[in-house]
């Protein structure tokens, strides 16, 4: 429906969509326009011919005529009306060229927001508005001059400028200003023969296009300028008159590329973003394949930011990318391209001859990791999983690479995280798989399916049962018993390691609980994992007095388990979290010692109880004398620091005799037992009878 215009200005709405035309109208109501519809490119350009329109606000995508093509066309037309775009998300980078073209003033994303399509449509009458006064006092303004060139049917040229030229190309007081040499010699050299040549074209051809350039000015400043001409000749005299206005566009033309920079660039790091090292993958394929190189594709994610992030907070998180992130620029890689691709994402864009030029470069990001990033009094390990793609050739899709990166990283991870892995087809289907087992467990957490399994920790003295650890296992509903192998990796990737972690401390509690009340004269302590995720959390120490104050079990009772390494991937916090739950009063283990990267140094410092050793020294340590030589120092440094020292995997007389005479005083393994069921692990007391060993 079209309205009458009583002195409003007029607002053309354009799409295919009937009902869309009428919304867009009622979202103007209450504002001072007069709104016209047409349902395509072609209608709208009848409307322009016989209506005097202000505002032109078209779809993107309609049959026939594009929204493109129609504004592209009432530009030519008509360059005094404002041009607004519609469009989707699948067509915004057609929204940045015209934007960029000057084809159209804005764009907005539909669904538009009623109170937006009405600030922007009067935002750019406004400026319009400004724009026609500052025209009409080009006289006057500093940063708008013009200058008109008079050529008569002799050939005779005569040009004037106006009184402002002066202080616009900071000419001096005497200059003369009846040519154009004055502009002409303040021109970039890069912009001069351009300017000339379009001039001259303008008075030949009687055509003029508008331009920007560059002049010189004192100090070796430079200026922006867009020059906008019209040209006419009288069909009387043959006299040609060419008008030209100059205008200062230097801040504008700085924010322009400050936004085209932000458009490619990562605000943070300064890295390239995804859009950048996607053209830089498509230029680096096409080329290498009349080089016969090819090109790697380094996918970089640095392992537990994540915790490092919540538990340092963001401001620290972001020093840490900076600083991961001059590191990556640091290196002196062939033809490398650095970029974030977001959060803890990273790539590396190489120009190789193999695999193991790739393998190599993957390294070398592995060793700018080795160095602790040190902030004030916070020193960090970090370390990262990388996945490598190689492609050659135009025929390969950029973005088909950077997914097969993608995909070879979680694989990485999947190894054991600070690894690489170089893509192979078969990673799809694996990529597949744990993309599902994730969401399973998703569900089986909400739906109660993981349970606990019990293996019992012995005495080697008297080979007595002391405790138990609690052992997470996973029912799926359809693939059946799923082991710790599988699914704890893919927690601790997905992040669902902590809700899975509580559940465990809960369960693990409430069994201790039982058992304590079963045998209140020797009752077994409890010893579970907390991963390096749970041990980050600001509220570990909270959560756990709350569980042990609501069952009201004995503290000492409870075990905690922390891994070497964990520990290391921020010091200082672990050091301040492991003292909040040693307050509690219950007991922590270092798990896995001697596989870790911490310095002794460090272990000093550590409120523990005990060391786990590591079942890969147990293990075969009755024939080997270097493996028996490392548990006789771990429980020597155990007993200096007054700790006590737990051996798992053990699983013959041989390594249990061997370790009774070292002095430890606890084991598990399958020599004792197995995990068990909670029913099945409450029947073990004492094992002397069952091995056949003496006390």
């Amino acid at each position: 429906m079209n309205q009458e215009s009583n002195g409003n200005p007029v607002v053309l709405f354009v799409d295919d969509e009937v009902h869309v035309l009428r919304s867009l109208q009622r979202a103007l109501m209450d504002e001072p326009l007069t709104t016209l519809t047409a349902e395509s490119g072609e209608q709208a350009l009848r409307t322009l011919a016989r209506e005097h329109i202000d505002v032109v606000v078209s779809d993107e995508r309609m049959p026939g005529m594009s929204g493109s093509t129609l504004l592209t066309e009432v530009k030519n037309r008509h360059p005094e009306i404002i041009r607004i775009m519609l469009t989707g998300h699948a067509d915004l980078e057609a929204a940045m060229q015209a934007i960029n073209d000057g084809r159209i003033y804005r764009f907005l994303l539909k669904p538009v927001a009623t109170d937006e399509l009405a600030s922007v449509i009067q935002k750019a009458l406004r400026e319009r508005a400004q724009s026609e006064r500052l025209l009409s006092l080009s006289q006057q303004a500093g940063d708008v001059c013009s200058f008109e060139v008079l050529k008569s049917s002799e050939g005779r040229t005569r040009v004037r400028w106006s009184r402002n030229a002066r202080t616009l190309l900071e000419l001096p007081p005497d200059a003369d200003l009846e040519d154009l040499d004055l502009l002409y010699s303040r021109l970039h050299p890069d912009d001069e023969t351009r300017v000339r040549e379009l001039n001259a074209s303008c008075l030949k051809m009687l055509a003029c296009a508008s331009t920007e350039y560059r002049i010189r000015l004192s100090n070796d400043r430079i200026r922006w300028i867009a020059q906008t001409s019209d040209v006419a000749a009288d069909p009387g005299t043959g006299a040609i008159r060419l008008l030209s206005v100059l205008r200062d566009i230097t801040e504008s033309k700085k924010q322009r590329e400050r936004l085209e920079y932000q458009a490619y660039h990562d605000v943070l790091t300064g890295l390239g973003n995804r859009a950048l090292l996607l053209d830089g993958l498509d230029e680096a394929l096409h080329q290498s394949g009349t080089r016969q190189t090819y090109v790697a594709l380094l996918f970089i994610d640095l392992d537990d930011f994540k915790i490092v992030n919540d538990s340092m907070g963001h401001a620290f998180g972001d020093w840490l990318l900076q600083a991961f992130a001059q590191r990556l620029n640091a290196l002196e890689l062939p033809a490398a391209m650095a970029a974030r691709l977001g959060g803890d994402e990273f790539a590396l864009l190489l120009r190789v001859d193999d695999a193991e030029q790739a393998g190599d470069g993957a390294r070398a990001v592995q060793e700018a990791l080795a160095e602790p990033f040190r902030h004030g009094d916070y020193e960090v390990h970090i370390s990262a999983s990388i996945g490598i793609a190689l492609g050659r050739g135009a025929e390969t899709a950029g973005l088909d690479l950077l997914r097969e990166a993608d995909t070879a990283m979680y694989a990485a991870k999947y190894k054991g995280k600070g690894s690489f892995r170089l893509f192979d087809k078969s990673m799809h289907d694996k990529a597949s798989e744990r993309f599902v087992l994730v969401g399973d467990m998703h569900r089986s957490l909400a739906r109660d399916c993981f349970f606990l399994a019990f293996q019992p920790i012995v005495r080697l003295d008297t080979l007595v049962l002391a405790g138990y650890e609690a052992l997470a296992r996973w029912q799926h509903p359809e693939r059946g018993l799923v082991m710790p192998n599988t699914f704890i990796p893919l927690a601790e990737e997905s992040g669902l390691i902590t809700r899975l972690g509580r559940q465990v401390t809960e369960k693990a509690c409430r069994q201790a609980r039982e058992w304590n009340d079963a045998r209140p004269e020797a009752p077994p302590f409890m010893s579970f994992n907390v991963s390096v995720q749970q041990l980050h959390e600001a509220d570990l120490a909270r959560r756990l007095d709350v569980t042990i104050t609501n069952l009201g079990l004995d503290p000492g009772l409870i075990k905690l388990e922390i891994t070497e390494s964990g520990l290391m991937h921020d010091v200082q916090l672990s050091m301040d979290v492991l003292a909040q739950l040693k307050a509690l009063g219950v007991k922590l283990q270092i798990d896995d010692f001697g596989t870790g990267y911490s310095s002794l140094r460090y272990l000093q410092r550590i409120p523990a109880d005990s060391l786990k050793v590591d079942k890969s020294f147990v293990m075969g340590m009755e024939n080997d004398a270097e493996k028996r030589a490392i548990v006789r120092t771990i429980i020597d440094l155990a007993r200096s620091l007054g700790m006590n020292v737990v051996a798992e995997g053990v699983e013959t007389r041989a390594q249990l005799l061997l370790l009774r005479e070292l002095g430890c005083e606890y084991g598990q393994g399958y020599l004792f037992d197995k995990p068990l069921p909670p029913e099945e692990a409450a029947q073990r007391r004492d094992y002397a009878h069952t091995l056949e060993i003496g006390n």
